[in-house]
């Protein structure tokens, strides 16, 4: 069933809030309703951060301000060498005025085209693969016997208690009760 829906996100979601709300009512979970109110509330901020990355993702730039963009960067293509050299006295910084802010300007736009769409396999893209396997093997260690049990502490004080001494060449070891 999850492999051929659409907003599987949404139904794991909706899956997990479900159990929680049983396992609430059937006393398999006791939490206080504060701790509960906790968990739904980063639940949902959870389900609010990737609906904010699947719209970066499937809503493209405004077409009409990109070409609008791009035009104004081949004005000051054209315009820039032209005023820099009637203002300039020196073809020398004209010529370089021209050439760092020319490329600066469109070296942003590039830049702001990458930054654009951060999903796919360029790369300056963010790397989805990998962090996965992170999540996943964060998932899986939650998972193992020896982290579902929390340590015992033994709070009973120790009858032989022992102290340390450490000099320069040797470590001595003394009782507490010999002193």
């Amino acid at each position: 069933f999850l492999r051929t829906e659409v907003d599987r996100c949404e139904v794991v979601l909706q899956w997990v809030q479900r159990l929680i709300v049983n396992a609430m009512e059937t006393d398999v979970v006791p939490i206080a309703p504060p701790v509960l109110s906790r968990v739904f509330q980063e639940l949902s901020h959870g389900i609010v951060n990737m609906h904010n990355v699947r719209k970066i993702a499937e809503i493209p730039f405004p077409l009409p301000y990109t070409q609008m963009l791009t035009l104004m960067l081949v004005f000051q293509t054209i315009l820039t060498p032209a005023l820099t050299a009637a203002l300039t006295p020196s073809a020398i910084w004209a010529s370089s005025l021209t050439f760092i802010v020319v490329e600066v300007f469109w070296c942003m736009n590039y830049i702001a085209s990458e930054i654009e769409q951060p999903f796919g396999e360029d790369m300056n893209d963010l790397p989805i693969p990998d962090m996965l396997k992170d999540m996943n093997k964060s998932l899986l260690t939650l998972l193992r016997p020896e982290v579902q049990v929390p340590p015992s502490y033994n709070t009973r004080r120790p009858e032989r208690r022992t102290s340390v001494t450490v000099s320069c060449m040797t470590a001595n070891y003394t009782s507490l009760d010999e002193v």
